[in-house]
């Protein structure tokens, strides 16, 4: 036995499977089912070649604007484009420079006219104020007065930044002392600082001892010679008499010569009872300190104490505040001396920086500049927290809609929102059952009309027409005459 032959295909959707129950071929294609329309426009015509539903309607073209305001909208239930645009209404003016013409390009009516252009200062005092009265801009600006001179050293400049009279002068500073008898005094008709302190005269000697040494701290002459104080007789031969050329006391006594050491302490001290030389040496006690820096060592070659320690040098100045004094206790040079304290700030600005060769603080800050205006309600106020100026300006808020049509716009010259936007014009009847009413929702006029229904006939010979006139079906149908 031999399988039966494949059918040829009928239909485009013909699908032959073989059956082993009935050892037959089974057709188990069917034909596609037509599509439900989606579009009002739609047509399905059945493909054989692609076996399938072709869809060849095709939605009307939409119409060209014959005016700007057209705008077509694709009614599903006539299947046609309706044009449901109106042109805008005419604005009222809000300004007195307004002047509305109708522009085709952008379909909305331009306002032509414009402000006249606010003038440029030419000096920082002007201010101008628009006046709609006039339609023009008023200057109601005035200088600020120059102030009179209260210090020898005002002077005032006119600060075209601040548009005020800033007082450029400062007292001069007075000079630091370089000399103890520096005594400075403020002249206000030379506007300067006289020096009228003098050094006092260094006095003459009275004495050969006198020794005049300037004290900068008293600002006086310290006499520091004091006259030699008259040995006492060591010995029962001395005679002291002071010389006033060497000024010092000249023993002219002689003593018998005094035996040969055999320790180096030896000490013979002449016995002025028995006039003979006693041994009354001991080797040397270390004497005490007279200075900090005393350092004392037993020379064999002296048989005494040698005093090796010298005084530490003073340091050299590394600032100009610097001012050492020796100190006994520690055996050093104290810096007695401190810098000025940095003055506290009078203003934020205030920036101290300090000068080593006045050794004061000079004041470097300068207020910054207040910044010129960007928006027109910039609003600019110096913040002495932040020294900076702070911009506590703000734009007035947008308004919130009333109308759905409203539309506003930000009127930098007035520095206000304007309502620019007008509710759409209610259409025109097209057809005698047309209702519009304005929807807030789509901001537009909804037709809410619709056409009668048109009757069931109740009679074989009705015939109703649609009459517009009455916006009803008229029966126009006759029952034939009977013969």
């Amino acid at each position: 036995g031999v399988q039966a032959t494949q059918p040829e295909k009928v239909n485009c959707w013909d699908t032959f499977v073989f059956n082993t129950n009935t050892c037959a071929w089974d057709n188990t294609g069917v034909q596609a089912a037509k599509p439900e329309k989606v579009n009002c426009w739609d047509d399905f015509v059945f493909n054989s070649n692609t076996c399938a539903w072709d869809n060849i309607g095709v939605q009307a073209t939409q119409p060209e604007k014959v005016n700007c305001w057209d705008t077509f909208v694709f009614n599903t239930t006539s299947c046609a484009w309706d044009n449901t645009g109106v042109q805008a209404v005419k604005p009222e003016k809000v300004n007195c420079w307004d002047n509305f013409v109708f522009n085709t390009n952008t379909c909305a009516w331009d306002t032509t006219g414009v402000q006249a252009v606010k003038p440029e200062k030419v000096n920082c005092w002007d201010n101008f104020v628009f006046n709609t009265n006039t339609c023009a801009w008023d200057n109601t600006g005035v200088q600020a007065v120059k102030p009179e001179k209260v210090n020898c050293w005002d002077n005032f400049v006119f600060n075209t930044n601040t548009c005020a009279w800033d007082n450029t002068g400062v007292q001069a500073v007075k000079p630091e002392k370089v000399n103890c008898w520096d005594t400075f005094v403020f002249n206000t008709n030379t506007c300067t600082w006289d020096n009228t302190g003098v050094q006092a005269v260094k006095p003459e000697k009275v004495n050969c001892w006198d020794n005049f040494v300037f004290n900068t701290n008293t600002c006086a002459w310290d006499t520091t010679g004091v006259q030699a104080v008259k040995p006492e007789k060591v010995n029962c031969w001395d005679n002291f008499v002071f010389n006033t050329n060497t000024c010092a006391w000249d023993n002219t006594g002689v003593q018998a010569v005094k035996p040969e050491k055999v320790n180096c302490w030896d000490n013979f001290v002449f016995n002025t009872n028995t006039c003979a030389w006693d041994n009354t040496g001991v080797q040397a006690t270390q004497p005490e300190k007279v200075n900090c820096w005393d350092n004392f060592v037993f020379n064999t070659n002296t048989c005494a104490w040698d005093n090796t320690g010298v005084q530490a040098t003073q340091p050299e100045k590394v600032n100009c505040w610097d001012t050492f004094v020796f100190n006994t206790n520690t055996c050093t040079w104290d810096n007695t001396g401190v810098q000025a304290v940095k003055p506290e700030k009078v203003n934020c600005w205030d920036n101290f920086v300090f000068n080593t060769n006045t050794c004061a603080w000079d004041t470097t800050g300068v207020q910054a500049v207040k910044p010129e205006k960007v928006n027109c309600w910039d609003t600019f106020v110096f913040n002495t927290n932040t020294c900076a100026w702070d911009n506590t300006g703000v734009q007035a808020a947008k308004p919130e809609k009333v109308n759905c049509w409203d539309t506003f716009v930000f009127n930098t010259t007035s520095c206000a929102w304007d309502n620019t936007g007008v509710q759409a014009v209610k259409p025109e009847k097209v057809n005698c059952w047309d209702n519009f009413v304005f929807n807030t929702n789509t901001c537009a006029w909804d037709n809410t009309g619709v056409q009668a229904v048109k009757p069931e006939k109740v009679n074989c010979w009705d015939n109703f027409v649609f009459n517009t006139n009455t916006c009803a079906w008229d029966n126009t149908g006759v029952q034939a005459v009977k013969p």
